[in-house]
């Protein structure tokens, strides 16, 4: 006894879309001894995932599109496409989500470190389809990629305006206001990012 949780309790602590990454990036043959620190490390990853797509979306709408890939950038598509064929042959290889898990992580770590820091919109739609793909699969980014991504553009542009105008404050020094911005975005699961570069936001 007390060896079956419900799920409305997993579902009180965590987001479904963890449970669901957390059971297809594991080979579906295989014995799975479940805990809640397993599904917390699905979830941090499940956050990463959708921040990583939300941060490509505003790249590729507001990005510099040149429509000439450098060297560099060839070699950077190369390597998606690389990743995306490692996740899906490990998928069609009797559903292995083990061996696909590591390409989905290689796969975010080259969109966080070479893709969205170049700020070039051909390679943030290049990632972005890579990740369709693969979602295709994974289904934990159904509202992200679907019929509410209008919304969630709409919502960017809005985000968009008040982080100008938070902006504008902060360089009048009206530091206060600034804050208090930040902290109203906050209370409605927006996190804003300070960096040299400007500022981002992810949703919470």
């Amino acid at each position: 006894m007390g060896n079956i949780i419900p799920l409305k309790e997993v579902f009180s602590k965590h987001k479904p879309e963890a449970l669901r990454l957390m059971l297809s990036l594991t080979h579906y043959r295989s014995t799975i001894d479940f805990s809640y620190e397993l599904l917390e490390r699905s979830e941090r990853t499940y956050g990463r995932l959708r921040s990583c797509v939300e941060m490509l979306m505003r790249v590729s709408s507001e990005g510099d599109m040149q429509f000439k890939l450098s060297r560099e950038d060839l070699e950077v598509s190369r390597r998606i496409d690389l990743e995306v064929s490692g996740f899906m042959g490990s998928m069609e290889e009797d559903f292995n989500g083990a061996k696909a898990s590591p390409h989905l992580h290689n796969l975010m770590s080259i969109a966080y470190s070479e893709v969205i820091p170049r700020g070039r919109a051909e390679l943030a739609l290049k990632a972005l389809n890579a990740f369709k793909r693969i979602d295709k699969v994974l289904g934990v980014l159904d509202d992200v990629f679907g019929a509410k991504a209008f919304d969630r553009e709409l919502i960017d542009k809005l985000v968009k305006i008040i982080v100008d105008l938070r902006q504008a404050y902060r360089e009048r020094r009206e530091y206060e206001v600034a804050d208090k911005i930040r902290e109203q975005l906050a209370s409605l699961g927006i996190k804003l990012m300070d960096s040299r570069t400007g500022t981002t936001w992810i949703y919470s």
